[in-house]
Order: C-alpha cells, then sequence, then structure tokens
C-alpha cells in the first residue's frame, strides 16, 4: 500500500463513525481524528464562531503533545492577552471564507498585506516550527459555523480532494448529529412532562384498555401504575353511564372538549376530572383509539361549590334584609297609628269627652307608646347583638320576682282589653343569668299573648325549675298557632304577618330577636300549641350561667 493510499479518506468508514456519534462534540472528536490521521505530522484545532463579532472558541485539539501544549498556549493568549495582530489574522481567515482551491495557502502569503506585523507571523513560525497553516469549514453545529484550523508541517499540502470529502461528510455528520442532539433534548422535554405535568396525558381503545398514561394518575388514583394499567378504564367511572355517554359523543363527534366525569380512586374517594379526548385511528391496533388529556378539577369544583354556597347566603342575607325592613316598617306602623288616631280625635273634640273617657285615651296613648318603645328597644338589642357588642351582664336574681314585675309593667296593656295574668310561680327560684335578656323575652311573650287573647280572656305567666334548669312560660287561650308558622317564627329570611284578636298587626320581629337573645345565655325557646286552645312560649336556660 503507498503512502497516498495509506493517508487517504475511507468514505463509508468516515461516514459510518460520523453517524455513530450521539451527540455534535463526539462528532467534532471524530472529524479532529480523521484530519489527524490524513495529516500524522500536523496539529489539529476544531473551532466554532456563532456570530462576526464573536471570539473563536476552540473545541477540539489534535496532534503532537508538545506541540499541541504550544499550538493552545499561543491562541489561549491570543485571545486571553489580546494581542490584536495575531487575533485578527485568525477572524481574517474565518471571515473569508477561503475557497477550496486556495485553502492552502502558506503563512508568509497569509500576512503579507493583511495589515499584519510580521512580528506575529514570524511568532508563530519560530513558536511552532510549522510553516503552513490551512483553514476548512466544515459544517454547522448548534447554529454555530464550525472551522478546521490545520497546522501543516513539512512539505505537507491540504489537498484538495480531502478538502472536499472532508467539508461534505462532516457537514453531513453536524447536521444528523444536530438532529439527534435536538431528538434527544426534545425527547428529555417530552419524558419530563409526561412524568412530572399536572395535566394526564392518556391513550386508550374504546373498550377501555389503557395503552398509555402518565404516572401522575397514579398519583391521584393512589394506586401502584402496574395495578393501573391492568384495569380497565370503565372500572374507574363512578357511573358507568358517564362513560358510555363519553364514548357515544367520541364516535358522533370524533372529539369532546372538558367533559365532566367522576371517578372513583383505589381510597374510595370520588375524584372529579375534565377530560378532552380525540377519536384517532392507529395503524398499529388497525382500529381507532381514544387520545387525550384529564385535568384534576378537584379544586375547581370545591371552589364552585363554595362560590354558590356563598351566593346563596349572600341571596339569603338580601332576603333577611329586605324582610327586617319590611317587619320594621309593620311593628311600627301599628301603634303609630294608633297614637295619631287617638291624639286627632282628642284634639278636634276634646270638650265632649269626659274626665273618664280623657282618661282612657290617655292610657291608650300611653299603651301605644310603650309598644313602639318596647320595639326600639328590641331594635336596639337586635343591633348590639348583631355588631357583636352585647355584653352579658351576669347577675344572680329572683325569677319569681321577675315574673311578677313582668305582669305590674304591663298592668295597662292587659286592663285594655280586660285581660287577667295569672302568675304560678314559687316564692322564690335564684338563677344566674342576664336578667335584662330574660325579661326582654319574656316581656316580648307576654306582649303576643295579650295581642292574640280574647277580651276578658286570661294569660298564664309560670315559674318552675329542675335542677340544672330554670323555665318560665308565658300561655294564652287564644286561636293558636298552625304548625306549618310555628316553624318559620324565629328566622328572619322569612316574613310572616299575623293579626291580633282585635286586628292588632305584627310581623314578628319581638320573636325573632328573642331567639337570638336565648342563644347569647346558652337557653332555648320551646314553643307549643294547637289551634283552637292558645300557645305556650317557654324560655328554657340554665340556672346557674358560665361564662367561657
Amino acid at each position: 500500500m503507498s503512502e497516498r493510499e495509506k493517508y487517504k479518506i475511507d468514505f463509508a468508514d468516515f461516514a459510518a463513525k460520523l453517524t455513530e456519534a450521539d451527540n455534535c462534540d463526539k462528532a467534532l472528536r471524530t472529524i479532529a481524528e480523521e484530519i489527524s490521521r490524513l495529516y500524522p505530522n500536523s496539529i489539529v484545532l476544531i473551532a466554532e464562531k456563532k456570530s462576526e463579532s464573536e471570539n473563536v472558541k476552540f473545541k477540539e485539539f489534535i496532534g503532537n503533545e508538545k506541540k499541541l501544549e504550544k499550538v493552545s498556549s499561543f491562541l489561549n493568549s491570543i485571545i486571553e492577552n489580546g494581542k490584536a495582530d495575531a487575533h485578527k489574522l485568525v477572524l481574517e481567515l474565518l471571515k473569508k471564507r477561503t475557497p477550496l482551491a486556495e485553502l492552502d495557502v502558506s503563512l508568509a502569503e497569509l500576512c503579507a498585506g493583511k495589515g499584519v506585523s510580521e512580528n506575529a507571523c514570524s511568532i508563530i513560525r519560530k513558536s511552532l516550527k510549522l510553516k503552513k497553516l490551512a483553514f476548512l469549514k466544515i459544517g454547522q453545529a448548534a447554529q454555530k459555523d464550525i472551522f478546521a484550523i490545520i497546522f501543516l508541517a513539512g512539505e505537507d499540502e491540504l489537498r484538495a480532494e480531502d478538502a472536499t470529502a472532508l467539508s461534505r461528510i462532516s457537514e453531513l455528520g453536524l447536521g444528523n448529529c444536530s438532529y439527534k442532539s435536538a431528538f434527544t433534548e426534545a425527547s428529555e422535554i417530552y419524558k419530563f412532562l409526561f412524568e412530572y405535568i399536572d395535566d394526564i396525558y392518556y391513550e386508550s381503545t374504546l373498550d377501555g384498555k389503557l395503552l398509555v398514561i402518565n404516572p401522575r394518575f397514579a398519583e391521584i388514583m393512589e394506586m401502584p401504575l402496574e395495578k393501573i394499567y391492568k384495569t380497565p378504564l370503565f372500572k374507574f367511572y363512578k357511573s358507568n353511564s358517564d362513560r358510555k355517554k363519553l364514548i357515544e359523543s367520541l364516535k358522533k363527534n370524533s372529539i369532546v372538549r372538558d367533559y365532566e366525569i367522576d371517578l372513583v380512586n383505589g381510597k374510595n374517594k370520588v375524584v372529579p376530572f375534565s377530560i378532552s379526548s380525540k377519536l384517532v385511528y392507529d395503524p398499529i391496533l388497525n382500529e381507532k383509539k381514544i387520545v387525550g388529556s384529564m385535568r384534576d378539577i378537584s379544586l375547581r369544583k370545591k371552589y364552585e361549590n363554595e362560590s354558590k354556597l356563598y351566593q346563596e347566603k349572600l341571596e339569603k342575607e338580601i332576603k333577611t334584609k329586605d324582610n327586617f325592613f319590611s317587619l320594621v316598617a309593620h311593628d311600627l306602623r301599628s301603634p303609630l297609628a294608633g297614637v295619631f288616631s287617638l291624639a286627632a280625635l282628642a284634639k278636634n273634640t276634646y270638650e265632649e269627652f269626659s274626665k273618664e273617657e280623657i282618661k282612657e285615651i290617655i292610657d291608650a296613648i300611653y299603651s301605644s307608646v310603650q309598644d313602639v318603645n318596647d320595639f326600639l328597644e328590641n331594635l336596639l338589642e337586635w343591633a348590639r347583638i348583631e355588631r357583636n357588642m352585647y355584653d352579658l351582664e351576669i347577675q344572680t336574681f329572683d325569677l319569681s320576682q321577675l315574673a311578677r314585675e313582668l305582669a305590674r309593667q304591663n298592668r295597662v296593656s292587659l286592663s285594655q282589653k280586660e285581660i287577667k295574668a295569672e302568675i304560678y310561680a314559687p316564692k322564690e327560684i335564684f338563677v344566674k343569668s342576664d336578667p335584662n335578656i330574660v325579661n326582654t323575652i319574656t316581656r316580648n311573650f307576654l306582649t303576643n299573648a295579650i295581642k292574640f287573647s280574647p277580651r276578658g280572656g286570661k294569660v298564664d305567666i309560670i315559674v318552675e325549675e329542675d335542677k340544672a334548669n330554670a323555665f318560665i312560660t308565658v300561655k294564652d287561650y287564644g286561636e293558636g298557632i298552625p304548625l306549618e308558622k310555628i316553624e318559620h317564627l324565629f328566622d328572619f329570611s322569612k316574613k310572616i304577618t299575623s293579626y291580633g284578636s282585635e286586628g292588632e298587626k305584627g310581623a314578628g320581629f319581638g320573636l325573632k330577636l328573642c331567639k337570638e337573645l336565648s342563644g347569647l345565655i346558652g337557653g332555648d325557646i320551646i314553643v307549643k300549641s294547637e289551634v283552637g286552645e292558645g300557645a305556650a312560649f317557654t324560655l328554657k336556660f340554665a340556672k346557674n350561667l358560665k361564662i367561657r
């Protein structure tokens, strides 16, 4: 074998080596080794350059170690120490894109007429004891131009046929490695997305056999991935009809978007999902398959439910507010109308009345004003509760005495309808609670009892106790309350208008307030009534209230 044949490019072997390189750095190394094999006494540098303004970056060095050390040291010195003349020479060669026929150019010729000092050229000659340089563009990788810089020894010349072969095969090899690198990078990105993204990618047959699904599904379903692959998809559905509807929709439209389903995980917990899927033909399976994504929408459903509850609460509060204003208007209107009528009557015809009649009018006005005052007291109490400004005043007091005082304070209202108040109470029952709250509640009980009692009737005020609780009941013998109305007596969102035995109008604001007040002392209100036999309202509360 001649020396020429010995150092001739084996196209197939060189191309095969480049094809085997799984990244561009290995491909560049292969190119440098091939050039070094063709020109054994040379030193080969592989350089990359992204733009004209960018410095050259050296990627590979092949050759005699001692000479290589000098080359490396010298070229690095050019870049690091800013030896502009020599650096300019390298850049000029890269910019020029030297034609293949002129690649073998002596160093002296390169220096001549370039404005590069002879000193810079002689440094290269003396330092390396080499006579020639060759620059060869060998392709692109990662959007950068790749060059081979060859320091040729002795009488060696870069052969034109080598330059052509090296350029063409290397360009193809670098293109292949760039594709491989891009494919590898894309594969890594896909793998990362497949394994860690929250959305779930899946493929399945129409009968529910899973072909592909990412691990996130196993986390949500709290099951091993292996078991999931062995389980038909329809087994996870809470409702099999949801699965049937999904398949029917896919068969009809080939695609579904944001289709909501409920799946049951390994812990028997229902997990809501949104599915977007498409029906596609799989040539390997020779049948259509489902390709799509699933998303856990548990948080979305939670927020939707919370929003719905908040909306319902808001609507109820608005309705309660509207009813509240209506209650206030109703409960103020009746007594004020009575005061106005009596005052107008007294003003226009007072000379015609006897002293007894004038006293009756004054008593009626007093009773109406007392009703207004009681209502305003109730209103203030309610406002304090709503603003969390109600301060309990816990005292020890005699509940029997409070019952007797209650009857005395309402004697005018009782006498106007000729109603007799009967008190059934032990001589003394001492309790520890808030007497103002107990008085407000029982006062409202008695006001209602008077309103609904017939003229000449009676009301009972009953005081009782057991070991832990005290009870005070106000019972009337009027028409009674229908069962369906009892359920809404204490609900602000319900508007209930009622009329007393003589047409007294009321909307029940006082009773609604009583319910809230009773809660402040840990109490409860018990209502017993039968239509035609009257009604009994009882306040039950602890005899010894302890504030926590």
